[in-house]
């Protein structure tokens, strides 16, 4: 059982933050991006941002693994991508869209 300072969260549940990925989607970045949140706004916290992250979901610490890693894959999945030949192409005016080397 948990001790009685993780039962609470630290982060208010009713706060939002998005967290905007430029590179890899991954559980511990999200882990990492959490508890630097943690730390920017609740420093005084007392518990990692994994027991944060299994008291805001209500779930524990390998269904919170699952449910990140599942949300990093739909992000992934759902991004745009362009093909390489269609991003080589010329542009209105004939010239390369991108420099050639």
């Amino acid at each position: 059982t948990r001790s009685q300072a993780q039962t609470q969260t630290c982060t208010p549940s009713s706060d939002v933050f998005f967290l905007h990925w430029v590179d890899n989607c991954s559980y511990t970045e999200f882990l990492e991006r959490l508890h630097d949140e943690m730390l920017k706004e609740t420093p005084d916290c007392s518990h990692s941002a994994t027991v944060e992250l299994e008291l805001l979901l209500g779930v524990s610490a390998a269904e919170a693994e699952a449910l990140i890693t599942n949300e990093c894959q739909k992000k992934l999945d759902a991004q745009l991508t362009m093909s390489w030949k269609d991003v080589t192409q010329k542009a209105a005016n004939g010239e390369p869209i991108f420099d050639q080397i």
